[in-house]
C-alpha cells in the first residue's frame, strides 16, 4: 500500500510495526506534522448538527491535509466522529450537539428493563458506517480511515445512565451493572467488528487505527475508562479491568488512555495486566507540564509496556533524552515548516544513539 500524501510508508510501516511490538530503529516513533500551504477555505453548514453529521462537509475537511507535511510516523487518517463515545446513541440515546464534543441523553433508568440492541435502522449507527464508507471510496489511497470513538465499555454505562447513579448502581446493584457490562462489551465487538471490514475493504486500510492515529498490521483500538476518576482502585479492578482484559485479548495490542491526575491511582492494576501492552499518558487539565510526570513515563517503561503522550517540542526533547526509545511515541502537534520537523527527527535519531539504545 503506498500512500500519496506521504512518500515514505513502507519506511513509517516498519517503524510503527516496531513501536507496537515494543522495539525501535534508530530511534522512538514521532508524530508530527507542518503546514507547508494554506488551508482554503471551506464553506461550513449552516446549523451546528449538520457540521457534525454533512458527510460531504467531512470528507472536504479531510482534504485540507494534502496541505501537511506528515513528518516521522504521522499518517493522515480521517476517524469518523460523532463525539467521545457514540456508541450510546446507537444504543438509544439522543446526542446534544456542541461545537467542539458531544453529549448523550441519559436513558437509563433501570438496567433490568434496557435492552443492549443495535437497532439496523438507528440513525447514528447508519451515519457513521455511511460516512466510514464514503471516506474509505474517497480516501483513493491518499489517507487512511480509522473507527470512530466506540468509548470504553464502562463509560458507555455512565453515558446511558449517567455517572451518577452508575456510581450508586456499582454500591447498591453490583450483579446489574457486572450484566450490563458484559451486554454492552458484546454489543462493543461488533461494533468493532462491522467497521473493521468497512475500512479493510479491498485491503484499502491493511490493519486499523482510530482517534490516536497510530496505523496497526492487525486489530487495535485505544482502551479507556474517563468514568474510573470517580471510584477507587478496589472497585476499578472489580468493574473496569475484566473488560479490559476482554478486550486486550480480542484485539491484538492496546493502548489504554490513561487521562488525567485522577486516573493515576488505577496505574499498577493496568501495568499488572499482561492484556494491557500500552499506556498513553495525558496529564490533563491542571496536570502541569508533561516533564513533571518523568517518574510516571519511566515507570510504564519498566513495566514493559509501549508508551506514548503528547510534548511541545522542548519538552520532547528531554523525553528524548530520558526514556528508552523502545516503544515509545510521541505525539507533538504542528509546527511551521518542514524544515523544523526533519531538524526534530534527526534529533531524535541522535538521542536515541546517544542512549546506546537504538539499532540500525
Amino acid at each position: 500500500m503506498n500512500i500519496d500524501w506521504v512518500d515514505d510508508w513502507p519506511d513509517r510501516r516498519k517503524r510503527l510495526e516496531a513501536f507496537w511490538y515494543g522495539d525501535a530503529l534508530d530511534r522512538a516513533a514521532l508524530q508530527i506534522t507542518a503546514q507547508v500551504r494554506p488551508f482554503p477555505d471551506i464553506a461550513a453548514p449552516d446549523s451546528l448538527e449538520h457540521r457534525w453529521t454533512d458527510i460531504d462537509y467531512r470528507l472536504a475537511q479531510m482534504e485540507l491535509g494534502g496541505n501537511l507535511y506528515y513528518g516521522g510516523e504521522s499518517i493522515p487518517n480521517m476517524w469518523c466522529n460523532l463525539g467521545p463515545g457514540c456508541t450510546a446513541s446507537f444504543l438509544g440515546s439522543g446526542i446534544d450537539f456542541k461545537p467542539e464534543t458531544c453529549w448523550f441523553e441519559h436513558i437509563v433508568q433501570d438496567w433490568d428493563s434496557f435492552e443492549f440492541r443495535i437497532d439496523p435502522d438507528n440513525r447514528w449507527w447508519k451515519l457513521i458506517k455511511d460516512m466510514t464508507a464514503a471516506a474509505v471510496a474517497a480516501s483513493k489511497g491518499r489517507y487512511f480511515v480509522g473507527h470512530t470513538d466506540l468509548s470504553g465499555v464502562t463509560d458507555i454505562l455512565s453515558h446511558l445512565c449517567g455517572p451518577d447513579k452508575l456510581c450508586v448502581d456499582m454500591l447498591e446493584r453490583p450483579e446489574k451493572v457486572v450484566k450490563a457490562r458484559a451486554a454492552a462489551t458484546k454489543i462493543w465487538f461488533g461494533l468493532y467488528e462491522e467497521l473493521y471490514d468497512i475500512v479493510n475493504r479491498d485491503g484499502q486500510m491493511e490493519g486499523s487505527c482510530s482517534w490516536m492515529g497510530i496505523w496497526h498490521p492487525g486489530k487495535t483500538y485505544p482502551l479507556q475508562c474517563d468514568f474510573s476518576c470517580m471510584i477507587s482502585p478496589r472497585m476499578f479492578e472489580d468493574y473496569v479491568l475484566p473488560e479490559l482484559v476482554e478486550q486486550g485479548r480480542y484485539l491484538d495490542h492496546v493502548i489504554y488512555h490513561l487521562d488525567g491526575p485522577g486516573a493515576v491511582r488505577h496505574l499498577d492494576a493496568l501495568l499488572a495486566a499482561p492484556e494491557i501492552t500500552g499506556i498513553q499518558w495525558i496529564q490533563g487539565s491542571g496536570g502541569g507540564p508533561i516533564l513533571q510526570w518523568l517518574p510516571l513515563l519511566k515507570k510504564v517503561q519498566r513495566a514493559g509496556k509501549m508508551l506514548t503522550c503528547w510534548a511541545g517540542m522542548d519538552e520532547a526533547k528531554t523525553l528524548l533524552e530520558e526514556l528508552s526509545p523502545r516503544g515509545l511515541l510521541l505525539h507533538m502537534g504542528c509546527y511551521d515548516s518542514r524544515e523544523t520537523v526533519d531538524e526534530f527527527i534527526r534529533f531524535a535519531r541522535k538521542a536515541a544513539s546517544d542512549r546506546g539504545k537504538g539499532r540500525t
